[in-house]
């Protein structure tokens, strides 16, 4: 019992020092940064070279040589990482050798658009994604002294329950559960909430049905876990009377970027991850949108290099107002899985149908309307789920094609009255679906 204190005592004075550098070198000069970050990315490249079965048989095969890598351009000759691959080779041959699966924290992502994939984490590398996510909740403002209560999605019908301690709460439940969350709310009375943007939206919509205020005002809220468009932003604002910071990670690799104050975009975590936005199989040029590639720098136990995360994003390298020195995310534009296809084959980002001007969210439409969903067959055509207890009317279903039409092209639009859509894995709810084949984000 002694031993395994000292060694939660140890991973805590870990996870401490490595916050405050976190914090400290979010600051400094970019070339420093980039200095520290690429040490830091050879250092795992040749240790998953030289321990992990399946890296050092990838390399060999691609003619790679993880010694002589130094610069971004030999980065990017270094094979991406799929998740099928990781499916495949799980857990035999890529974790380190030495490392004990039993005593790893084993994880699964959401699979929101695709299988869930399992990874690990020994705990002698947890200290360091600890401490990434409590970089997020200082950077925006949430310090050891607020109280944050993480809302986990579940499906109705599981138990209810809450972990934590030290002002750090996770909560699982389902957003149904009004009375729940407001007995919990009342006895917590949290500074900030961090929860993904449905879970959000959702849950601010029946408690504002039932009148409910927070006896102790929000400080902020965290976005999480999906993608979060303006007007989405904009409404949880209003839902909850407080500020949202959006962030982006993935399970696989833990936060990746996160808002500050100024709402620029979204602060990469440079010195946690090495991350690329590749456009055609080249490097994008600033403000110009493409895949996210994702090294993780700090996970030993199971490395994750160039990985291919599947959503598309924008950088800006513009520099902050607010201090910090790294690049920005300037805008996710979701899974690459659901970019729409148009009727003359260029790629739509989902979100262009979830604008401020989207009769989806407005009247007449919006107050009948309990849910939606666009789903795009293999052929691009488009049939639109609803989820209402009203008649829709031909005029706005004939309103809703022309919205379609507009920006995907003269593309058959039928629609679907439905009792309820299902989220997906882990609670995710896709807005829009896409089966349509498409190979490049050109035109995206």
């Amino acid at each position: 019992m002694f031993f395994k204190y000292l060694h939660i005592i140890k991973q805590e004075i870990k996870k401490a020092l490595y916050l405050k550098r976190l914090l400290r070198n979010s600051i400094i000069p970019r070339e420093k940064l980039k200095q520290i970050q690429m040490e830091k990315f050879k250092k795992i490249l040749v240790h998953a070279y030289e321990n992990v079965p399946f890296y050092s048989d990838k390399y060999n095969m691609a003619g790679i040589d993880p010694y002589s890598i130094n610069t971004t351009d030999d980065i990017s000759k270094i094979p991406i990482l799929t998740k099928e691959e990781i499916r495949e080779n799980f857990p035999d041959k890529i974790l380190s050798k030495g490392i004990n699966l039993d005593r790893c924290i084993i994880s699964s992502t959401s699979g929101s658009t695709t299988i869930p994939l399992q990874y690990a984490v020994s705990p002698s590398n947890q200290y360091a994604r600890d401490a990434v996510h409590e970089y997020v909740h200082n950077f925006v403002g949430c310090t050891k002294h607020h109280k944050l209560v993480h809302l986990i999605t579940l499906h109705e019908g599981c138990c209810d329950k809450v972990e934590g301690n030290r002002n750090r709460y996770r909560v699982f439940s389902s957003y149904k559960n009004v009375d729940f969350h407001i007995k919990l709310f009342n006895k917590m009375k949290p500074d900030f909430l961090k929860a993904c943007t449905s879970y959000l939206i959702a849950l601010g919509s029946l408690l504002e049905d039932v009148k409910y205020d927070f006896r102790k005002p929000l400080t902020g809220i965290i976005t999480t876990g999906e993608l979060l468009t303006l007007q989405m932003k904009n409404e949880i604002e209003r839902l909850f009377n407080t500020e949202v910071f959006d962030s982006y990670g993935a399970g696989e690799t833990a936060d990746l970027a996160c808002e500050c104050d100024m709402h620029n975009g979204m602060h990469e975590i440079m010195e946690h991850a090495y991350i690329e936005i590749i456009c055609d199989g080249k490097p994008a040029i600033d403000n110009q949108a493409g895949k996210i590639i994702v090294t993780d720098l700090d996970n030993y136990s199971m490395p994750i290099i160039r990985y291919d995360v599947g959503d598309v994003a924008l950088r800006s390298s513009n520099l902050c107002n607010c201090g910090s020195t790294s690049p920005l995310l300037k805008k996710i534009y979701g899974r690459f899985q659901d970019f729409l296809m148009s009727k003359n084959g260029e790629l739509i980002p989902p979100f262009i149908l979830r604008g401020g001007d989207s009769p989806f969210n407005n009247e007449p439409l919006c107050s009948i309307l309990d849910k939606y969903q666009i789903f795009q067959n293999s052929d691009r055509s488009i049939t639109v789920f609803l989820v209402t207890n009203s008649t829709i009317s031909n005029e706005i279903k004939n309103n809703l094609t022309r919205f379609i039409q507009d920006r995907l092209g003269d593309i058959n639009v039928s629609f679907e009255i439905v009792e309820d859509i299902p989220s997906e894995n882990y609670g995710k709810f896709r807005f829009v679906i896409s089966k349509a084949k498409k190979e490049s984000i050109r035109n995206a």
